[in-house]
């Protein structure tokens, strides 16, 4: 991982430092892995009562999207719906994601098929 300022890394250093899960390195290594990671995330969205959701396919951020609570979102056609596409995917958003991760920003689900 890489950080924006020394703060930034001296936060996330304590930040792990503080979750005895953590203290073994392999489990650390493996909750911030992206490669090979399939999974659909989501956290909170733009305002209240909005969910956001972010595909990731082999590692990479494909697209995101938003939905609202009471929208059901369990089927790929109906986020295909939703979605919107990223072309390329930063070294940057792969670390403020890893971070997000860390402090449990994200509910992490298998692709829906």
């Amino acid at each position: 991982m890489k950080f924006r300022s020394f703060t930034q890394g001296t936060k996330a250093v304590q930040f792990i430092g503080a979750l005895e899960e953590y203290n073994d390195f392999a489990v650390l290594r493996q909750k911030i892995e992206f490669r090979k990671r399939n999974e659909l995330w989501l956290g909170p969205g733009r305002k209240l009562g909005e969910k956001l959701f972010l595909i990731i396919e082999n590692g990479k951020v494909i697209s995101f999207g938003f939905y609202e609570l009471f929208t059901q979102i369990q089927t790929l056609s109906k986020l295909a719906k939703l979605k919107i596409d990223l072309p390329l995917s930063s070294a940057d958003l792969n670390n403020e994601l890893q971070l997000a991760l860390l402090r449990g920003d994200f509910e992490t689900l298998p692709l829906p098929k």
